[in-house]
């Protein structure tokens, strides 16, 4: 019989914490999701989805950066937003509209985890109305 390795995701989960925080998130500041456990290690993979309320963004090309923050070694507090927590861009249309945004499968630790989103629309999020989910994989061999 040959291997297979099946991804399976797990139900989508509300982050309320991150989206209070991106409620008139200014360009260049970081709205912070509350802990993701992931402490048995079962899931190496998330997918995010964003919802922002309608604005206008003013950047040329602007963009979400999404950065996933370990538990540090103390069991208590959590790393800092730095270019070794970047896992990736969401890119946003411009134009006054709602943004729709996901992120392909992020690799994350087998640890608690947060998740960060740093404002790089060149204009300050929507005071209300914005929506974030995650959902956690994991790997199946043979199904």
């Amino acid at each position: 019989m040959a291997n297979l390795l099946k991804r399976t995701a797990q139900s989508w989960v509300e982050l309320t914490t991150l989206e209070a925080a991106l409620q008139s998130l200014a360009t260049g500041s970081t709205a912070t999701s509350e802990a993701i456990d992931n402490s048995g290690g079962l899931y190496p993979e998330l997918e995010l989805s964003l919802i922002l309320a309608s604005f206008t963004p003013s950047a040329t090309f602007p963009y979400l950066e999404v950065h996933v923050l370990p538990i540090t070694e103390d069991g208590t507090n959590y790393a800092d937003v730095t270019p070794s927590t970047y896992k990736t861009t969401l890119q946003m249309a411009t134009g006054a509209s709602a943004k729709y945004l996901t992120t392909a499968r992020l690799a994350v630790p087998a640890s608690n985890f947060k998740i960060a989103i740093v404002n790089q629309s060149g204009a300050t999020l929507a005071a209300s109305g914005h929506g974030a989910k995650y959902s956690l994989s994991t790997l199946n061999l043979n199904g």
